[in-house]
């Protein structure tokens, strides 16, 4: 059975959220676990199903304005960086899965 966590893994991975070492250690994973790989598949086919049949949706103009008045956002937002994350401890970081070494090793390359 496939971990929820390795689920979430594999969408991340999908959908292009992951540092560069953790797509390069989620990868691995998938290498070795066929089940695995078989729901990075599925998952894959689902997610360009649905981009072919399914219209994407504009939102309507302002929304992003009043959503960052409600929540009181002002000024031009920061453009997050995965360079910023080689300073994050290992142990507190979302990778606290993979190998010390595979951590330390994929941030500091950055």
């Amino acid at each position: 059975m496939i971990s929820e966590h390795s689920i979430l893994l594999v969408n991340a991975y999908l959908d292009g959220e992951l540092d560069p070492a953790s797509a390069v250690a989620t990868k691995q994973r998938m290498a070795a676990d066929p089940a695995l790989a078989a729901e990075c598949a599925r998952l894959d086919a689902l997610q360009r199903l649905l981009r072919e049949r399914l219209p994407r949706e504009t939102a309507p103009p302002g929304l992003r304005a009043r959503i960052e008045a409600s929540a009181g956002i002002s000024g031009p937002r920061a453009q997050p960086s995965w360079r910023a994350l080689r300073t994050t401890p290992p142990d507190q970081c979302c990778c606290r899965w993979l190998p010390q070494h595979s951590v330390s090793t994929g941030i500091t390359a950055l």
